[in-house]
């Protein structure tokens, strides 16, 4: 069906792209330093973001610290909410000696206590390695979390112990690194827990917010875009939002969410929607609810399916089976926003739920 030009919708949540382009985790949670349990290193490029690098160090009290390169913009400290328990400082400075390849990560900087980390990890072997592709399960750890955290990383694998030369050092003592934390081989090889994404994606899902709700005009397809993302319309119900960069992710809508202005005091609407990601990622499912009342209208989102992956190997299989954490942490978030009629002031929020 076409849309007349003019018409007008609102977009009832906002959803946006982190250009996070790829990522390495480095774990000595059991044997960790005085402050930090482990290191995080990014490459991030995006038109809003700046290029270079950043450093999260995750901490022994479950909140984490941020290092930026210079390049960087200075982020919203919300966008670290899903950490645990969300940041607690932020510095930017210098990050030398970076190497960031296959098989290959170095890096160095100097902490806000004045302490020299520096990371060498190489791996010496011919022997072939699977990656993997899945949706890493962060949110399962955030506390007061402030969006759905969507971080699919593809060409991920763990490091191989054997031949491997691995030096991390924080203020000169040596860490020891986490093993793989299942008592077997990957590949037939011996893994630490240390795991890297050559390439990743990230998704800030419906981030909770005060805010008043944009009128959007339709185009004759019945679709407004909004940089990366286009949101399509039949009959003025939201059915499908498309994203579309490196790798594309849909979020569909059974039967549509229903132009909230248009909706009658009295009556509602649910159904099912789903979370799909390109590159045999998997889908996310779960149900939304719409009620109108007199003056407002309440939207209600939980992806109480969870997480549905599309395993293939062995060791994919007996990870990602349905009770698995990374199958079912979606299930505890729930997501509700109160919109204002008159006015369409909009509040929203995430909560964890049992």
């Amino acid at each position: 069906m076409m849309m007349k030009t003019g018409e007008t919708v609102v977009l009832p949540f906002p959803i946006a792209y982190i250009p996070i382009k790829k990522l390495a985790l480095i774990n000595f949670e059991k044997a960790p330093d005085k402050e930090y349990t482990g290191l995080e290193l990014q490459y991030l490029s995006g038109e809003t973001f700046g290029s270079g690098y950043r450093v999260i160090a995750w901490r022994i009290d479950g909140y984490v610290d941020v290092y930026d390169e210079f390049t960087l913009t200075k982020p919203d400290p919300k966008s670290f909410q899903v950490a645990r328990r969300g940041l607690k400082e932020y510095c930017q400075v210098v990050i030398q000696k970076v190497i960031f390849e296959q098989g290959k990560l170095s890096f160095k900087f100097t902490d806000k206590r004045g302490r020299r980390i520096s990371v060498f990890i190489e791996e010496h072997t011919s022997r072939k390695t699977k990656e993997i592709s899945l949706l890493a399960p962060v949110g399962s750890s955030s506390e007061n979390p402030v969006y759905l955290p969507l971080i699919y990383l593809t060409a991920f694998d763990f490091l191989r112990k054997k031949g491997t030369k691995a030096e991390v050092k924080i203020a000169g003592k040596k860490m020891k690194l986490d093993s793989f934390p299942f008592p077997s081989p990957k590949d037939w090889q011996w893994r630490f827990y240390t795991r890297w994404a050559m390439d990743s994606f990230i998704i800030e899902f419906a981030e909770e917010k005060e805010a008043v709700l944009k009128e959007w005009s339709l185009n004759p397809s019945g679709k407004v875009v909004d940089g990366s993302f286009t949101y399509h319309f039949h009959e003025k119900k939201l059915t499908e939002i498309s994203f579309h960069e490196e790798h594309s992710l849909h979020v569909q809508f059974q039967g549509g969410i229903p132009d909230l202005r248009m909706m009658q005091p009295g009556t509602a609407a649910q159904g099912v929607f789903s979370i799909i990601a390109g590159d045999g990622m998997g889908k996310i499912e779960g149900t939304y609810s719409v009620e109108r009342y007199e003056e407002t209208a309440e939207l209600e989102l939980i992806p109480d399916r969870g997480w549905v992956p599309e395993p293939k190997a062995l060791l994919t299989k007996i990870l990602f089976h349905r009770k698995s954490m990374f199958c079912s942490w979606p299930k505890s978030y729930r997501y509700r926003q109160t919109v204002h009629l008159p006015t369409l002031f909009s509040k929203s929020s995430w909560e964890r739920i049992t």
